[in-house]
């Protein structure tokens, strides 16, 4: 079982052409072969539904005092819950407790080494450094936990022209220190070592294996798996940390699939701007839960640390906190 409603109708005819054989020779067996697919597919749909969320709070409001957030893209969450923003259309990030309360805020609009142009994702989720991707600057910049800065890795930086990314959407740190970004410009996905020295590309176009159309995302397990938020295929890519191709989560269900992260049993959180909600998969692919409510209008970017998830809305310019509940 353990298929989507979709995949379930797509195949419906198949089993109606196997009952009705069924019906010409013995009458009394279809009724009970109905019964029984009804009631294994229900089951099947029961067991999928382990996730359910309970509203806990709002943080921030359109604004631009400290503390208030104007079309927010980003949202990391430190290991000890502290929660970073990329307050996109104030140019500039803020840093907030587990509970909300505002602590500071970096930044301002222009070109300097603690400047933004456009800063559209954050991540915080090695405990120690922050990095912040500055689209419009093209460029990672990364700062201490305290929002003090300490270096931006810039293109110009760069002696290959080939691994030279331009705007970059999205960023995800491995465990390994190695920074991967994705380069709008060109529809791929540049991998940056630990010292600052591009390694690798892969998606883009003429790549050797599966070509991006329009990543938007990207988040990393254990340095095992990639996941990225494609748009142009409707659906997230699961690549190896070579850049290897494995699977494909999520077509036919998402439409505009932006922010994503993944929880400790690497269930995957995904934010669907089209369809105002976000929808959580296993890592074999399967849907198992979705998340609807009426303050959600443009789910943007999503964070989860513990029983604590956290959606950037940028049409709101604010972040929704929900309880998750296992």
């Amino acid at each position: 079982m353990g298929q989507s409603p979709e995949k379930w109708q797509a195949g419906k005819s198949q089993y109606m052409n196997i009952l009705l054989y069924v019906i010409m020779i013995r009458k009394g067996m279809l009724i009970l072969l109905f019964i029984l697919t009804g009631m294994l597919y229900a089951a099947a749909l029961s067991a999928q539904k382990k996730i359910t969320f309970e509203f806990a709070g709002i943080i921030g409001k359109k604004g631009i005092a400290p503390g208030e957030l104007q079309s927010p893209r980003g949202i990391s969450v430190g290991l000890n819950g502290d929660i970073y923003i990329a307050d996109t259309g104030n140019n500039r990030i803020q840093k907030f407790s587990s509970d909300g309360k505002f602590i500071i805020e970096k930044g301002g609009f222009g070109w300097g080494d603690e400047q933004f142009d456009r800063p559209v994702d954050i991540y915080a989720g090695r405990g120690l450094d922050i990095f912040v991707a500055d689209m419009n600057n093209n460029r990672i910049k990364r700062y201490d936990r305290n929002l003090n800065f300490i270096s931006n890795t810039s293109v110009e930086n760069f002696s290959l022209e080939s691994y030279r990314f331009r705007f970059p959407l999205g960023l995800a740190v491995s465990n390994l220190g190695d920074i991967f970004t994705i380069d709008s410009e060109n529809n791929r996905v540049v991998k940056i070592n630990s010292f600052g020295e591009p390694e690798m590309e892969f998606g883009g176009y003429g790549s050797s294996g599966e070509t991006l159309i329009q990543p938007e995302r990207i988040v990393i397990f254990r340095s095992e798996r990639i996941y990225i938020a494609d748009k142009g295929r409707n659906s997230i890519i699961v690549m190896d940390y070579f850049g290897n191709f494995m699977m494909n989560i999520g077509f036919g269900i998402l439409e505009q699939p932006e922010g994503l992260t993944l929880d400790q049993e690497e269930n995957l959180f995904v934010c669907d701007s089209e369809l105002k909600r976000v929808l959580i998969f296993s890592n074999n692919g399967n849907m198992i839960s979705e998340l609807s409510d009426p303050g959600l209008t443009e789910p943007a970017d999503i964070a989860v640390q513990g029983d604590r998830l956290y959606i950037a809305d940028t049409a709101n310019s604010y972040i929704l906190m929900f309880k998750v509940i296992k």
